[in-house]
């Protein structure tokens, strides 16, 4: 046994949420970071120094970095400087620095009060990217990994396109991203850093046979809720459909444990189209 927490039976060490790690050790192999609680979608956050010791043992003290629960995202460290994305007094979240010997944090990256940061990665040494979500408007903003966070490029998308997956480590010069949309299946992009320059190619397609997605439109509205906040929705519908009310429609949504659901293509969902399309 390694971590336990048996004043809280409750807990499981997970952070419950699927895309994110149980834990995680830092690129030096010195600080173990464990994520643990019993509420959806939030968690404790601790750290263990383990290179004290040369390894992981129940031996080494466990240390609670937040005062309190929440979505807390470790993002790699500079000795005992840490980075974190967090939801911690901070809804959109924001980008902190965390010195876990002096136990002092400050703000890096400021909450946007209108985008929510949906990832954050470190790669290249120093570059910090963003992902930022605007009512399904995504961008991908670059940022110097220091005090002064400067941003040193954004790069925008195109309507209803999200950037879903990425793979980049901060030992190596690339990030790869694929962006994908309820009607495009996915476009693999490379970024690699070069000093202060950002340049991206197109490193493969998704094709999908017998599928054309430029008989289909998609398109971004919004409607008012009862307390008049616009929300945004996604229509998706074959370019011959006349909107006057009288098409078939299936709606869905999602909201809930602090995730936002941004397009995604599903091959159901195009088969459904190209059904409805061929009535």
């Amino acid at each position: 046994m390694i971590v336990e927490f048996p004043d809280n039976p409750t807990w499981i060490i997970t952070t419950i949420l699927p895309f994110l790690q149980v834990c995680d050790v830092s690129l030096d192999g010195r600080y173990l970071v464990v994520y643990a609680g019993d509420v959806v979608a939030e968690s404790h956050t601790f750290y263990m120094d383990i290179g004290k010791s040369g390894a992981i043992t129940r031996d080494n003290p466990i240390v609670n970095l937040f005062p309190e629960p929440g979505r807390h995202v470790f993002l790699g460290n500079d000795d005992n400087l840490f980075y974190f994305r967090t939801n911690f007094e901070a809804p959109n979240f924001k980008i902190i620095s965390f010195d876990v010997e002096k136990n002092e944090w400050s703000n890096m990256i400021e909450e946007n009060p209108s985008a929510v940061i949906v990832w954050a990665k470190i790669v290249a040494g120093d570059k910090l990217v963003l992902c930022y979500n605007e009512h399904l408007d995504t961008r991908l903003e670059i940022h110097k990994l220091d005090d002064s966070g400067e941003l040193i490029k954004t790069i925008a998308f195109e309507d209803n396109i999200s950037p879903y997956d990425h793979y980049g480590r901060r030992d190596l010069p690339d990030l790869f991203l694929r962006v994908e949309s309820y009607l495009n299946p996915g476009i693999l992009y490379r970024l690699y850093f070069e000093d202060d320059s950002v340049e991206s190619e197109v490193y493969d397609k998704i094709e999908i046979p017998y599928y054309d997605p430029t008989s289909f439109t998609s398109e971004l509205v919004f409607y008012s809720n009862d307390d008049g906040t616009n929300i945004p929705m996604t229509l998706v519908y074959k370019n011959t459909t006349e909107l006057d009310g009288s098409a078939p429609c299936i709606l869905y949504g999602y909201g809930g444990f602090g995730k936002t659901s941004l397009p995604y293509f599903d091959v159901r969902t195009s088969y459904l189209l190209k059904i409805l399309m061929e009535w």
